[in-house]
């Protein structure tokens, strides 16, 4: 679809600290914003569980993550994109460029 993200991480003390930076529809730049944000302060496995969490979501393949956690509320946003599946895709983009290389 031509959008981009970049996802740079540091990991300090075992936590996470992301930054993105891109270029594309809203939904993708949005998507990226939250996950940077819903990500900050977490250990590795658990972030890794919240991403697959989220792109099984938004692929129609799971159940909506629990949303009540500090930093997650804004997920809920992402929930009329579901239906759409090639924005679907665009709300995946960041959370899987974080499965991958986390």
């Amino acid at each position: 679809c031509g959008d981009r993200v970049e996802v740079t991480g540091v990991l300090k003390d075992g936590r996470w600290e992301l930054k993105t930076e891109g270029s594309g529809c809203v939904v993708s730049q949005a998507s990226a914003s939250m996950m940077a944000q819903a990500m900050e302060g977490r250990l590795t496995e658990e972030a890794k569980g919240l991403a697959a969490a989220v792109v099984r979501w938004m692929s129609d393949r799971g159940p909506q993550p629990d949303l009540s956690g500090e930093g997650l509320e804004d997920l809920g946003a992402l929930e009329g994109v579901r239906r759409h599946p090639g924005r679907a895709k665009c709300a995946c983009l960041a959370w899987s460029l974080f499965l991958e290389g986390a």
